[in-house]
């Protein structure tokens, strides 16, 4: 693998050293910090205690500079945010920046016996390594506290030279190959990813604990074995650089221990993140993030009222343009509803008296996740619900006795109780909470003699009737039929009674039972006329069945006005 020396040179280093003053200097009260400290939200994605949360700080900038710090930070953004993960999760991602002015511009360079005064002492030439930039971890973290909920905190030096190393806190200068370095080290600090180099460091501690590197060599014990295509051969030679595999070399080490790829930005800048370490930072991402970012109810013990619905809902988080939710609904470990109702209705009748467990899981499935162990990409919310009475569901289905045709608007009255209903245009009802007990029913409708029926109601069932209500005796029916079956037909009756009523598929119509007396009947569709365009009608002692219209398309469409 060719790389440039200066690369090397710093990243052999890099996670391995960090300011022994950093966990003692955190043990104190909360940081109010410096009362010149410019606090911006820069992305906001939503609460800070349900996102990932990035700090910028501004380090070797004077008061001048400000405007130059957000310029720079602007370049930063920009490219984090193009480079896989970050770009498909910047929704999960809230930014800060906190600019707190230096003295003076730049940061030390001892070797070269320059001194600048600057907020968190940054300095190249740590441990004689030129390009080896620290800071004072303890004191950016403590500006950090600023922002409560951070997880990551980056220094932005304010020096054109290449460098910058990882630790407690992110360091990078301001160099063009800035944001290559801030990605790499992000690697270290917010997945544990190793270092994926071959040349020797001497003293560097052995192990293959990152999700990276591996000494395994049999596939089922790989830790990235789920990516692994079952052709390719372990270990993996170098003439297959597209797939996942297992490639010798990792870690400082030539021999002896594997990487996932071929190349990754672990390995050298520029690259792109290999699946596996961008599965990791994912999965790293998620532990501080919540799925959910609020649910209704928001009391989570409820107790049910007689005769009222209960809407019960989550607002997911909306983490980034990859990942794609289900949701799945339970009661008392019962699967209910599908896997994409992010909100449900539920209603007294569905659950016998007693208490009861809802639960919905919300699961993110991405592309890029293969393994997911612990089930970070996964979140739940539960309730506790409590039916205290007893209650069930009646539906049912009118129809014409004589034709077996739904009867439409027909009335319901359910008693003791007094409870009206109307059917639809398929002749059905349905009451959704009774409570337990002996109901009669009663259906009516116009032309048809009334019908009686005796129902019980147990809990948390579902009762049916199918009524079917004769004519009386004095009504009768029009029947007839359009010539040409034109699309869209509507056909309407005035006078003892009024109705409406549309065409069957074989261009037929009926309307009825109609008392007798006379009735106007007249056909419409767009684009047809009809002859004759109205036809009168008398209903004396039977039925009229010999009702005719023709329907001709018109040549031209009519002008809508």
């Amino acid at each position: 693998m060719v790389r440039s020396g200066m690369l090397h040179t710093i990243f052999q280093h890099i996670c391995v050293l960090s300011s022994a003053v950093t966990v003692a200097a955190l043990c104190f009260m909360p940081y109010q910090g410096r009362a010149d400290t410019v606090v911006k939200k820069r992305i906001d994605n939503g609460e800070d205690a349900a996102r990932f949360v990035m700090v910028i700080l501004a380090e070797g900038y004077t008061a001048s500079q400000e405007v130059q710090f957000e310029q720079d930070v602007d370049r930063l953004i920009t490219k984090l945010f193009s480079v896989t993960p970050w770009k498909e999760y910047r929704n999960a991602v809230n930014l800060y920046t906190l600019f707190t002015p230096s003295e003076e511009s730049g940061a030390d360079h001892p070797l070269d016996g320059i001194y600048v005064d600057t907020v968190y002492d940054a300095s190249f030439d740590t441990n004689n390594i030129a390009r080896l930039l620290t800071v004072n971890d303890a004191a950016a973290l403590r500006t950090a506290t600023r922002i409560p909920e951070f997880d990551t905190v980056i220094v932005l030096v304010n020096d054109t030279r290449y460098g910058g190393s990882g630790g407690s806190v992110i360091v990078a200068s301001v160099h063009e190959a800035s944001a290559e370095i801030i990605l790499h080290e992000a690697g270290h600090v917010i997945a544990g990813l190793a270092d994926e180099y071959t040349t020797p460091y001497p003293g560097y501690p052995p192990g293959d604990g990152e999700p990276n590197v591996t000494f395994q060599t049999q596939r089922e014990k790989i830790k990235w074995k789920n990516w692994i295509p079952p052709e390719t051969p372990l270990p993996t030679p170098d003439v297959y650089p597209e797939s996942i595999g297992l490639f010798e070399g990792a870690r400082y080490m030539s021999s002896g221990i594997f990487r996932p790829a071929y190349s990754c930005r672990m390995r050298t800048l520029n690259q792109t993140f290999c699946p596996i370490c961008a599965e990791s930072i994912i999965l790293n991402i998620y532990r501080y993030i919540g799925l959910i970012d609020a649910y209704y109810p928001e009391t989570t013990d409820i107790e049910l009222e007689p005769g009222k619905s209960l809407r019960m809902g989550i607002v997911p988080a909306p983490l980034g343009e990859s990942p794609h939710r289900t949701f799945f609904w339970d009661i008392d470990g019962v699967p209910f509803g599908d896997d994409q109702q992010q909100e449900i209705v539920l209603l007294p009748s569905m659950l016998p008296q007693g208490v009861h467990t809802v639960s919905v899981h919300v699961r993110h499935a991405t592309d890029l996740v293969k393994t997911d162990p612990t089930e970070l990409l996964g979140a739940h919310q539960t309730w506790i619900v409590n039916k205290p009475f007893c209650s069930g569901k009646l539906s049912g289905s009118i129809t014409d006795a004589t034709r077996g045709t739904p009867i439409s608007n027909a009335q319901i009255d359910i008693s003791p109780g007094i409870m009206t209903f109307k059917t639809d245009t398929n002749g059905s009802f349905i009451c959704e909470n009774l409570g337990c007990g002996v109901y009669t029913v009663r259906a009516t409708a116009p032309g048809y003699n009334s019908f009686t029926q005796e129902v019980s109601i147990s809990d948390a069932r579902h009762s049916t009737i199918a009524i079917a209500l004769q004519p009386t005796a004095d009504s009768f029916y029009l029947h007839g039929s359009i010539i040409g079956t034109p699309k869209g037909c509507t056909l309407t009756l005035s006078g003892a009674r009024t109705a409406s009523t549309t065409l069957s598929n074989d261009g037929r119509f009926t309307f009825g039972p109609l008392p007798p007396g006379e009735y106007l009947i007249i056909a419409t569709a767009p684009e047809y006329l009809f002859f004759p365009p109205q036809q009168k009608v008398t209903i004396k002692d039977r039925d009229i069945t010999q009702i005719r219209f023709a329907a001709i398309r018109l040549p031209f469409p009519a002008k809508k006005k």
